[in-house]
């Protein structure tokens, strides 16, 4: 049988740390799949629909605590280019992009995959919510 990815789901994080200018967030990128943002966040995705990884800013951090604001403008041309069906929305910056935004797509909030509230319980029921909306 063949699943069918005729959905995509935009997923928004924070921003990347540690990483040269050039980096993204994908799971082709062993240095993304292999961190814990990647392993947890793989947790919460379904596997009926595309996944399009994106950050809310394109700033590099020097450490994991690095945060910055959205890029508001950013986040929109990942929206109008993908053209998600549902947006997964990880942690604070992501969410205050999305609350600017306002885009005509279901929107899903949880904890960023790093957090140290995330839970596994917390990722199946985000899951369970996408795989309703896809």
């Amino acid at each position: 049988m063949t699943i069918s990815h005729s959905k995509t789901l935009l997923v928004i994080l924070q921003n990347a740390w540690g990483v040269n200018a050039e980096y993204y967030p994908a799971y082709e990128i062993d240095s993304f799949a292999n961190s814990v943002t990647g392993r947890r966040l793989r947790m919460a995705l379904p596997d009926n629909c595309k996944v399009v990884i994106t950050n809310a800013s394109m700033q590099i951090g020097d450490t994991a605590d690095s945060v910055f604001p959205p890029d508001i403008e950013h986040v929109r041309a990942a929206i109008n280019h993908c053209k998600p069906s549902v947006i997964l929305a990880c942690g604070v910056v992501a969410q205050q992009a999305i609350h600017q935004i306002e885009p005509n797509v279901p929107v899903i909030s949880m904890w960023h995959p790093a957090h140290r509230c995330f839970s596994k319980m917390m990722a199946e029921a985000v899951k369970c919510e996408l795989e309703g909306l896809l």
